[in-house]
C-alpha cells in the first residue's frame, strides 16, 4: 500500500478533527500553517498522553525521528515558532545532528 492521495489525507484529517473534538478554527489554522510552511506536518494536540499539552504541534517532514516536535498554544505563535526553527536549521541535511529513533529531544 502506497502513500495516500491528498484528497484522502484531507478527508482523514477532517475525521480526526471531528472525532478528537478539535476547537473551532483549529482545522483551518492547520491548513493555513501547512500552506505557509510546506515542509511541515501541523496538527492540533488534544492534551492526551501522546501530546501532553493542548495546542498546535509541528514536525518537519524530512526530520521525522530526528528533529524536534515544535509546540505553540495558538496558530499565530506556531507561525513564529516554525519561522524561528527554520532560521536556525542547517540547510544541508548532513549538518544536522543524528538522533536515533525513539530517543527524546534533549
Amino acid at each position: 500500500m502506497g502513500p495516500l492521495d491528498k484528497a484522502t489525507q484531507e478527508a482523514n484529517r477532517e475525521l480526526i478533527a471531528l472525532r478528537l473534538k478539535w476547537p473551532e478554527g483549529a482545522l483551518d489554522a492547520v491548513r493555513e500553517l501547512e500552506a505557509r510552511f510546506p515542509g511541515y506536518n501541523v496538527f492540533w494536540g488534544t492534551g492526551r498522553p501522546a501530546d501532553p499539552k493542548p495546542g498546535f504541534y509541528a514536525i518537519r517532514i524530512d526530520d521525522y525521528g530526528r528533529g524536534p516536535t515544535l509546540f505553540a498554544v495558538d496558530a499565530h505563535a506556531m507561525g513564529f515558532t516554525i519561522s524561528a526553527h527554520e532560521a536556525t536549521r542547517p540547510s544541508d541535511p548532513w549538518e544536522r545532528p543524528f538522533r536515533p529513533l525513539n530517543i527524546p529531544d534533549p
